[in-house]
């Protein structure tokens, strides 16, 4: 069994997603970490809840459970349903102490949809520009992408505070008030969990 205690999500997730014997779960990276996050919300949790959560087929959930319980992070108790193993729930902590996802509604400029706390992310703009990561966010399947940094009290839309988008910026920090300095923004349409989670794993590649 690998230690994914020393391992990142993204690398779980590629471990965990490798073909195998000619297999392949038929499930996206972001979605088996759905599946951590939601198990871990739930627990105990049944297969026919989770499927209803996470919006997959039973064979396909029954696939990506298999190789989570091979890597130690479910266990499974037939009565009760599942939950984390140890290993589960310090990997998910781990992610959690990095990222967070809201939803939110930034009326002033008409968007419905998400937005990825990467804690003390800030720095991420040190390899990556706003450009770059914008672009991140429409490969990993959004309209649009936003991206804010959290720097010396204010947000900042980089590379600099712009007049006309100051009623943008003073949203946004009523949209995130746990949002310290160093931590890194990016609000993304349309409204779904594919997208934040996507880029948390892409994120995690540069970070």
């Amino acid at each position: 069994m690998k230690n994914y205690i020393r391992m990142n999500v993204s690398e779980l997730l590629d471990d965990v997603t490798r073909e195998r014997m000619g297999n392949r779960p038929r499930a996206e990276q972001w979605q088996i970490l759905q599946v951590l996050l939601e198990v871990q919300r739930e627990q105990p949790v049944g297969r026919m809840k989770l499927m209803e959560k996470v919006g997959m087929t039973e064979a396909t959930v029954k696939t990506v459970v298999k190789r989570l319980r091979e890597a130690g992070l479910v266990e499974v108790d037939r009565i009760g349903g599942m939950y984390l193993s140890k290993a589960g729930e310090e990997l998910v902590n781990w992610w959690k102490s990095r990222f967070e996802v809201l939803e939110v509604d930034l009326t002033t400029v008409n968007w419905r949809g998400n937005l990825l706390r990467v804690i003390g992310g800030e720095k991420i703009l040190n390899k990556a520009s706003a450009v770059e990561l914008r672009d991140l966010g429409v490969r990993a399947g959004a309209d649009a992408v936003m991206v804010a940094a959290f720097r010396r009290g204010q947000v900042e839309l980089p590379p600099m505070i712009v007049d006309e988008v100051k009623a943008v910026l003073k949203e946004l920090r009523e949209l995130c008030p746990q949002c310290k300095d160093g931590d890194l923004a990016l609000v993304t349409i349309p409204k779904s969990m594919r997208v934040p989670l996507s880029l948390s794993i892409s994120l995690q590649r540069i970070m």
